[in-house]
């Protein structure tokens, strides 16, 4: 006798061969794991068991985003969005794009590695103050470190040039 075929797939109109037997019931792999309440294998629920229709409706409904175009109101809104300073991956979001299209129509108003981090006024001039005490304190030191003679000869120098 041939191997008997599973019996759900062949509801199914599928021919899976039957690997194990439940009861007096051939069936493959997959369903003996659904029959049992196990989960499906690491690979997933096998084509198989899915059904020539139902794979022709995942196939039907599968849509390829390559290569699609924006419309002309998105790409605006996209372009406002990176002038205002907002970060490109919220951008991506928002419009519900990828993040290298988000840079492609923000047309570089907010391009580059740190894009919509704008650095802050105070943050600038807190460095700024920081240097400038720096510097300060570099210069009192030299200046303390300098014997007489030199300091003279220095302070004479910076008439002349003034």
């Amino acid at each position: 006798m041939a191997d008997p075929l599973c019996r759900d797939c062949r509801d199914l109109q599928l021919e899976v061969k039957a690997t194990r037997m439940i009861g007096k019931t051939p069936v493959c792999d997959e369903h003996m794991r659904q029959r049992l309440g196990m989960p499906a294998t690491a690979r997933g629920i096998a084509p198989a068991i899915l059904g020539r229709a139902a794979m022709e409706t995942a196939k039907e409904t599968k849509v390829m985003a390559t290569g699609k175009q924006l419309d002309e109101a998105v790409q605006s809104a996209i372009r406002r969005d990176a002038a205002a300073g907002m970060p490109l991956g919220e951008i991506a979001k928002k419009h519900k794009v990828s993040w290298p299209t988000a840079k492609r129509y923000a047309g570089g108003a907010n391009g580059g590695k740190h894009a919509g981090r704008p650095k802050s006024a105070a943050k600038s001039a807190d460095v700024g103050v920081a240097y400038e005490a720096a510097l300060q304190e570099l210069c009192d030191g030299i200046w303390a470190a300098l014997p007489l003679g030199k300091k003279a000869a220095l302070l004479n120098r910076l008439q002349e040039v003034s």
